[in-house]
């Protein structure tokens, strides 16, 4: 009995086994095949982490080959705080410290990275100030290489009244004051540049605002559904809606308050339930997936850690991959979450 009890345990893991290559096979084979798309991420490990920034080859030069093996991710859109910093990675990657790296300004430029195996960066800032009350900076910054714009970062704090643009999802209980004269300013000159409108930190009027005021699709890279988890941080439906409305794309992203209130931490399957969520208010055409940290998560005492586990390393798209599968999802609707909607908006916007 013991002897048929062990070679049962040992079929099921090997079986076990099997499935699980099989599925890793076809994960790799669907990332393989499709243009995979980060909506907001740091393709960097994490500080105190082993390999701290990017890990360096031989020569000295830091090959994003290895970013995009290990993550699955094609095209990254990499926040940066400050003008400087763009300018000094865009001059990194020209002068070739960085390799197998495509710096994405035109919807060309995705094409060629697609075409050649390289991983992209597209800028994105979530602080664009200081303005000086004029849309002019943004003339510079556009030609720098930034391709992506936050109005808001979640409070008004430290922002000049004169750089106002809207108010942000943390600014108290103001819900009811919008995009500001300036802010639809850099809207329209946002619009006629080629550069992507997120609201992911504003709140809903200037959410809601900033999809009446744009003429091209509107991003929220980087929030949560507020009808799952209320938070200042999720989209209600109004927005979302509004934002799908525009042509736009609401980016999933996994991080623990925002998926699951009840202080329990939250599971793949809260993410889960918010990304379908989305679907079933927008449409699969208007939903994506943002990681919004790096490349290896955080430290799981940090209030911004991940929802689970799974969700917390550098194979974390491989994981929802696998696990929205297993509830019956197509490739063909999985390569729109895991790219082909945001690369829409690009191919509109990247002109």
């Amino acid at each position: 009995m013991r002897r048929a009890l062990l070679f049962y345990t040992l079929f099921l893991s090997l079986l076990w086994t099997s499935q699980a290559e099989a599925q890793s096979d076809e994960a790799k084979k669907f990332f393989a095949e499709n243009v995979i798309v980060d909506g907001l991420c740091f393709p960097y490990y994490r500080p105190g982490s082993t390999l701290h920034r990017f890990p360096r080859q031989e020569d000295g030069t830091f090959d994003m080959g290895d970013y995009r093996n290990g993550t699955g991710v094609d095209l990254a859109v990499w926040d940066i705080r400050r003008p400087e910093e763009m300018k000094k990675m865009v001059s990194a990657v020209e002068k070739g410290h960085f390799t197998n790296t495509v710096i994405i300004r035109r919807y060309e430029d995705i094409e060629t990275m697609s075409n050649t195996g390289q991983h992209g960066w597209l800028f994105h800032t979530q602080h664009p100030w200081p303005l000086q009350g004029t849309t002019a900076p943004i003339e510079g910054w556009h030609r720098d290489g930034l391709r992506m714009v936050q109005l808001v970062y979640g409070s008004n704090i430290s922002v000049p009244s004169s750089d106002r643009l809207g108010t942000g999802s943390s600014s108290g209980d103001d819900e009811t004051s919008g995009l500001t004269p300036l802010g639809k300013d850099v809207v329209a000159t946002c619009n006629r540049l080629g550069i992507i409108v997120d609201v992911s930190h504003c709140n809903r009027q200037t959410t809601l605002d900033a999809c009446a005021t744009s003429c091209m699709p509107i991003t929220s890279t980087h929030a949560g559904c507020d009808a799952i988890t209320p938070a200042r941080r999720n989209k209600t439906d109004d927005e979302i809606r509004a934002i799908a409305k525009t042509g736009g794309v609401f980016g999933i992203t996994p991080i623990k308050f925002m998926i699951n209130d009840s202080g329990k931490g939250a599971t793949m399957e809260h993410f889960i339930a918010h990304l379908e969520h989305a679907i079933n208010v927008a449409g699969i055409d208007h939903v994506g997936i943002a990681s919004d940290l790096k490349r290896n998560g955080v430290p799981e005492s940090e209030t911004v850690a991940y929802c689970c586990p799974e969700l917390n390393g550098e194979q974390r798209w491989f994981h929802l991959y696998e696990a929205l599968r297993a509830k019956g999802y197509t490739d063909e609707d999985l390569a729109k979450i895991f790219g082909k909607n945001f690369l829409r908006v690009f191919e509109k916007v990247l002109r």
